[in-house]
């Protein structure tokens, strides 16, 4: 009897698969990647190895998408755009030796590296590949995050595993996105799911997005959280986090300072003391949590695969299992 589908979910964490809790899907994030990803965007001229320093360093983070010939990449990036056509699919060889920049206004870069894997490509071009993208991971300032997209129908290449331990070897942070699950059944999608949960267990985790995202681009589907997970690098996204930050700060010092004044008050009773003797504890556990992103109801991911039944009712299974924090 084959598993029931509980990986197939818009995104999971891979070193914690159980929680249902991110960060980055909160209303002010959320909010944050509409306005990132819909803002003009800006290519710059190809980039080639031997031009790679003229890479533009603009002060804007990059995040760069990368992966197997035929993916989706192309699609994956227009569609995080909304559908701009700033990417083009090519099912030849020739490109790739090209390198695309495309700023999203004053927040962020795009980086579409060339894909890997063609079955009939000189050796020499599959060098270039090889020393385009080992040299644009040596020598960006500002290269944030690396995406690396497989299509969650195949799962996990030997080329992807390769592209795992240059990133690492860089290091660089390394994110997974599988997309076309709308041609994925639900198990098979649990299935490659678990299998890349497994795959990335001995990588060093400090340069690894714990986050594996689910999309399809063409419907649509996990597309926001994808977006919100990304806009995290982006320059608002650093500024909401520090933001977010001192407000955490300032709850603290000020739940500590009416802990404070609650236990110097001469009009305390004797039958509280107990109470009191915990208050700081208990006023800081809820200073932190008022200001927590926790503190929204940050799961039911909103992604339903329309194609299948059974990963719809996983989907609202999931969701009976947040946590009410209203």
């Amino acid at each position: 009897m084959r598993p029931a589908p509980k990986f197939a979910r818009p995104w999971i964490n891979v070193f914690n698969p159980q929680d249902a809790k991110a960060p980055w899907w909160t209303p002010p994030y959320r909010e944050l990647s509409q306005r990132v990803f819909r803002k003009p965007v800006s290519a710059h001229p190809v980039i080639v190895y031997d031009t790679l320093h003229r890479l533009p360093d603009m002060g804007l983070p990059q995040i760069c998408m990368v992966g197997h010939s035929n993916v989706g990449k192309s699609s994956l990036i227009n569609a995080l755009v909304f559908g701009k056509e700033i990417a083009r699919p090519s099912k030849e060889p020739g490109r790739t030796r090209h390198l695309f920049v495309f700023d999203l206004g004053d927040e962020m870069s795009l980086v579409d590296l060339p894909g890997y894997g063609f079955a009939k490509v000189a050796p020499s071009l599959r060098d270039q590949w090889i020393k385009l993208t080992q040299g644009y991971l040596d020598v960006s300032t500002s290269l944030k995050r690396v995406v690396c997209v497989i299509d969650s129908k195949g799962g996990i290449s030997k080329e992807d595993l390769a592209l795992w331990d240059r990133v690492q070897g860089a290091g660089r942070e390394l994110m997974v996105v599988m997309t076309k699950v709308d041609l994925c059944h639900a198990v098979d999608l649990h299935e490659n799911v678990t299998e890349l949960i497994a795959a990335l267990q001995p990588l060093d985790k400090d340069l690894v997005w714990p986050w594996v995202h689910a999309v399809s681009a063409e419907h649509d589907l996990g597309m926001r959280e994808l977006r919100a997970s990304l806009a995290v690098e982006s320059i608002g996204g650093r500024m909401l986090a520090r933001a977010m930050a001192r407000r955490e700060a300032e709850a603290i010092r000020a739940g500590e300072a009416g802990a404070r004044a609650l236990a110097s008050s001469p009009r305390a009773s004797t039958e509280n003391q107990a109470y009191r003797g915990g208050g700081r504890r208990s006023v800081r556990k809820f200073a932190s949590a008022a200001s927590s992103p926790f503190m929204f109801n940050i799961f039911a991911p909103d992604l339903n695969f329309h194609a299948h039944s059974d990963l719809q009712r996983q989907m609202s299974e999931s969701r009976s299992l947040a946590p009410n924090q209203e």
